[in-house]
């Protein structure tokens, strides 16, 4: 008997000490929303693990639980110290069907050029479907990341034809790659005049947001269409993850290359989005006007980069959204929320929505808005 005790003890201990260190973990994780990665890039990967870390710390309370221990209150205490976190992630009570009169609605899409399982040309029945779903939405500013145009007069013509499609009267698009009649780019459409825009770059002649004060009704806003810097994986690179988690055959060498490759990639982005989510802060913080930011920060709601950008401004997802997790990319990677509408106190959400269109590695999110200040 006095074995048997003794080795229960042994077998609580270790419980406890791997509980420990996933509450340490997941502290990290909440540090490095204030960290930037050039300081200490490490951290980032905890904030890119939090949904994972979260739900390790929510198997150790149910274990606690079920053997009656007051060890509970580790983990969860550790995850409520983090709500803000958790509600980045999930929304269980929230979401409208209806929105009063006299709100607007606002769309971001990472487009991916239109053809996601076509590249190399537009798939005209995307398009279709695409537009049709927007048009449903009835939204009044559109923001797409990757927007794709070719045709004679380097795009013009078919960039009219989708905003005439797409119920708008003026647009802003910039494009960061031009060659003869092709064009990529970020794009604003807006149901309403256009008065002035810009764009910003980083350290390359490659934009990574751009804006546009769009003058509505009595009001004039100012919406910023972003899309940060990507991690630029490779097939060569989707297929090392896939053959991971896949339990493939690796040997010890190539596996560590691979690991070390990615890792590279990883840590390459985080320092860049934090550089670019300082710099749109700062044009943020200096806005005349009311401000709506919309796009792919191609990271976690648990980033520096995220939290930099939102600072005081609200998530769509999280004033009127609903949903688990409420992932908004759709590749070959495992699936985060990195598609966002934020805005500051000058409106309220009612509604968000995200799409379940599948022409692009992403999903559009929109959000149904009202001016919160009369």
């Amino acid at each position: 008997m006095a074995q048997k005790t003794r080795k229960t003890g042994i077998f609580q201990a270790i419980l406890l000490i791997l509980n420990i260190l996933a509450a340490m973990a997941l502290i990290l994780a909440y540090v490095a929303q204030y960290v930037s990665p050039t300081a200490f890039w490490y951290l980032a990967f905890f904030g890119l693990a939090y949904p994972v870390i979260a739900m390790i710390n929510v198997f150790f309370i149910l274990l606690w639980i079920l053997l009656w221990r007051k060890f509970v209150w580790l983990s969860l205490i550790t995850l409520l110290i983090g709500w803000n976190h958790l509600t980045s992630h999930i929304q269980l009570f929230g979401g409208k069907d209806q929105c009063p009169s006299g709100t607007f609605g606002v769309l971001s899409y990472n487009i991916h050029r239109f053809a996601f399982q076509n590249k190399g040309y537009i798939s005209q029945e995307h398009v279709d479907s695409i537009t049709n779903y927007i048009n449903g939405l009835e939204p009044d500013v559109i923001c797409f990341q990757e927007y794709y145009a070719k045709s004679p007069g380097g795009g013009k013509q078919e960039i009219e034809k989708m905003m005439l499609a797409l119920q708008c009267k003026d647009y802003y698009f910039d494009p960061y790659y031009h060659r003869g009649r092709k064009m990529e780019g970020l794009m604003i459409f807006s149901k309403y005049p256009i008065i002035n825009k810009g764009n910003f770059y980083y350290r390359v002649k490659k934009e990574y947001a751009i804006f546009a004060d769009i003058a509505r009704e009595h009001d004039t806003i100012r919406v910023f269409n972003v899309h940060l810097e990507s991690i630029r994986f490779v097939d060569e690179d989707y297929a090392y993850v896939e053959d991971i988690t896949g339990n493939n055959s690796e040997t010890t060498t190539s596996w560590l290359k691979g690991a070390e490759k990615i890792g590279r990639k990883l840590v390459d982005a985080f320092r860049k989005r934090s550089y670019q989510a300082e710099m749109l802060r700062a044009h943020i913080d200096s806005s005349d006007y009311p401000v709506i930011v919309c796009g792919d920060f191609n990271d976690s709601p648990d980033s520096y980069a995220y939290r930099k950008i939102s600072g005081e401004l609200n998530d769509a997802f999280r004033k009127s959204g609903k949903g688990f997790l409420s992932s908004t990319y759709r590749g070959r990677m495992p699936s985060y929320r990195i598609d966002y509408i934020l805005y500051d106190d000058y409106f309220s959400s009612c509604v968000y929505r995200r799409g379940n269109l599948k022409h692009s590695d992403h999903f559009p999110v929109f959000a149904r808005m009202m001016n919160a200040k009369k």
